[in-house]
């Protein structure tokens, strides 16, 4: 190998060693405003699953024992970190860099003296709010910079779901609206409910199968 071929491989090397590789990985239609407006949503569903986090804890106390609302607000937390995580991901893939700033404490809170259901019920339901309509923001972004990557993303994987959690949870809130005019009794059937279906809406198809197992499960 002549000296010449020799330096110009070195060259090379040190030329691409000086590049950012992470960023000939973005292309032209993810915009900055994308890294922007994902990493908005990201800290909105990092603080949704701090929000769940917080009632699950709340309603498995003692002085609580609401387990099937626990299991409800469980399951809806880890499927908030799931979102936040999957669009962590998605952000790097595309060459974008996640932000990692602090989560702010939730001001949501489960009374227990007496327990009281409609406060922390409308709080979530508002909470699934703010995250669909920030999902519409982030989508109007994708559409602005034409990255139909991010707009099937966002229609398939959020708006969706989400648009199913709003309507379940204002469900649940006249539920729960319904059997607090005779304190303790309703509540309880509501909590069977959830705990009997693993913490999914009862009315729901999947958890009518979910619940139908653990009364199988409970004849045998």
């Amino acid at each position: 190998m002549s000296a010449t071929t020799e330096e110009e491989q070195r060259k090379v090397t040190y030329d691409y060693s000086q590049m950012s590789i992470h960023s000939l990985v973005r292309t032209k239609t993810f915009h900055p405003d994308l890294d922007k407006a994902i990493n908005k949503h990201i800290a909105l569903e990092l603080f949704s699953w701090y929000s769940f986090e917080k009632l699950m804890a709340e309603t498995s106390t003692s002085d609580v024992a609401l387990h099937g609302f626990a299991k409800f607000f469980c399951r809806s937390a880890n499927e908030a970190l799931a979102d936040a995580l999957f669009l962590r991901k998605y952000l790097l893939q595309r060459g974008g860099m996640p932000e990692f700033n602090p989560i702010p404490a939730p001001k949501v809170t489960w009374p227990q003296k007496p327990v009281e259901p409609h406060e922390p019920i409308h709080a979530c339901l508002e909470l699934e709010k703010d995250i669909y309509e920030d999902a519409i923001k982030l989508l109007d972004v994708a559409q602005q910079h034409h990255d139909y990557g991010t707009q099937n993303m966002i229609e398939d994987r959020i708006l969706k779901k989400e648009t199913r959690h709003i309507k379940d949870l204002g469900d649940l809130l006249k539920a729960v609206n319904r059997v607090s005019k005779v304190p303790g009794h309703g509540l309880y059937h509501i909590d069977k409910d959830l705990r009997e279906c693993d913490g999914m809406m009862p009315w729901c198809n999947e958890a009518t199968k979910v619940q139908k197992e653990y009364k199988d499960l409970a004849m045998t």
